[in-house]
């Protein structure tokens, strides 16, 4: 042991006993570190490692690289909860007997969501005309003659733009989608419904065949979800078609389900 330094070492009786470097000192420990009864002990203080740099660059690697993991699974479970909502909701709700409208035979009420009405109007512009510029060119009796070029008239220009008409609230059944609003209303059937197409999140657009005009109607960005599911599941109990919906869905569900990324560790 003379040439060890100093260090916890097993000094033959089974006990790990503290080598100054030069001589044994009276500190002992258990080999599993607990102290040893009746003989005095030393709280062993563990030594700390200096990190080099390449220790700080791998554990910063390695953080980052959780902190991504952590990231990536979090939003997958995201999609995952709704899309599993989806299909709870596609497999149970039917509508409702009663609601706000009055309901015809066999029809059931999903839900609503304010919305604007939106349609073209006509916007004038005028464009200013341009002076041109004046020469000048002869002198008559002490007053100058001048030329000018470039001289345009102004003019009026009409355009058609999107403008809200009216505010009210859009109401889903299995059967038709009315908007409600403070100054009109606007009836469409699923059965002489043409297309149905959403724009940005923010508008959904409805053609019918008894309407020369399709329907332009404003959400909230917010709503677009709910709206768009509601009018799923109705427009599926009124085409017939719920099976195949639920048939769709679960198959995203089970898509994302395979695309599930390795949880993080720690």
């Amino acid at each position: 042991m003379a040439d060890a330094p100093a260090g916890w070492y097993d000094d033959g009786s089974g006990h790990r006993r503290y080598w100054n470097g030069s001589e044994w000192t009276n500190w002992y420990a258990q080999a599993d570190g607990t102290p040893v009864e009746g003989v005095p002990t030393q709280t062993i203080v563990p030594t700390q490692t200096k990190l080099t740099h390449q220790d700080k660059k791998s554990l910063k690697l390695a953080a980052k690289a959780h902190e991504v993991a952590t990231q990536q699974h979090a939003e997958w479970q995201q999609r995952y909860d709704l899309a599993q909502q989806l299909v709870r909701e596609a497999q149970t709700n039917h509508g409702q007997a009663d609601g706000p409208l009055m309901l015809k035979k066999d029809e059931f009420y999903f839900g609503s969501s304010p919305t604007s009405l939106v349609e073209d109007r006509a916007q004038r512009s005028y464009s200013a005309g341009y002076r041109g510029v004046s020469i000048p060119v002869a002198s008559i009796h002490g007053h100058a003659v001048r030329y000018t070029v470039g001289r345009s008239a102004g003019s009026v220009h009409t355009s058609q733009v999107a403008t809200i008409v009216d505010w009210g609230v859009l109401h889903v059944t299995n059967q038709r989608l009315i908007f409600v609003g403070a100054k009109a209303t606007r009836e469409h059937l699923f059965a002489k419904m043409i297309s149905l197409e959403y724009e940005d999140n923010t508008h959904i657009l409805i053609s019918v065949s008894n309407r020369q005009k399709p329907t332009l109607l404003q959400y909230a960005i917010n709503d677009a979800r709910d709206l768009q599911v509601t009018i799923a599941l109705a427009q599926s109990d009124a085409t017939g078609k719920r099976d195949e919906l639920v048939n769709e869905l679960q198959q995203m569900l089970d898509g994302i389900k395979a695309q599930e990324p390795a949880a993080p560790v720690g």
